[in-house]
């Protein structure tokens, strides 16, 4: 008797979970991979054109992430390119590595550095609530195009009061756009 009760329980309850709408959706690893990619994918471009830095950039971000605030950084990076790197598809990994050719720093207070290298960024995901989200970045710095890079340092010279600012700003122009750094120094009529 005892049996029958637990066979038409399960039943039952199986029956009622099946009309629910609800699905137990369980990602294979490459499915994750392509969705952490595609995330982080999307973070990465927008990072790229400037976004971040721009006004209002930051709310472009809300879906890609659980973080608050846009992480605070004295530091932007300029780069030529970058790319998402692969990982072994049998496995499950939260993070996922993308590689940055790094073409130099601006740094609030000290300037532009030009310095050739890759640097690998992690970016750490995980699922919440059914989509995946990045939870954290290491480094943490915005990666800006050349071309962003330098309609980011146009904005911050028409707006900063400070002449240590304004000299780094310029010299930063000078070097990667002599012809923006030279009509960034002229007084607008």
């Amino acid at each position: 008797m005892r049996s029958k009760f637990i066979f038409a329980f399960l039943l039952f309850s199986t029956s009622l979970f099946g009309q629910s709408g609800l699905r137990l959706h369980v990602r294979n690893p490459s499915e994750l991979f392509a969705e952490q990619r595609r995330i982080v994918g999307t973070w990465c471009r927008q990072d790229f054109e400037g976004v971040r830095l721009a006004p209002g950039g930051w709310a472009r971000y809300k879906t890609l992430t659980n973080l608050k605030d846009n992480p605070e950084s004295q530091t932007i990076v300029v780069v030529s390119r970058y790319q998402i790197e692969g990982h072994d598809a049998q496995s499950v990994s939260w993070n996922l590595d993308v590689t940055y050719m790094v073409m130099g720093h601006f740094e609030r207070g000290s300037g532009y550095v030009p310095d050739e290298h890759p640097e690998t960024v992690t970016y750490r995901t995980k699922d919440i609530d059914g989509e995946i989200l990045i939870t954290d970045f290491d480094p943490n710095y915005p990666h800006l195009s050349k071309k962003a890079a330098i309609e980011w340092m146009k904005r911050e010279l028409a707006t900063t009061t400070s002449d240590v600012e304004k000299f780094h700003l310029t010299s930063a122009l000078k070097t990667l756009d002599p012809a923006a750094a030279t009509a960034a120094a002229q007084p607008a009529k």
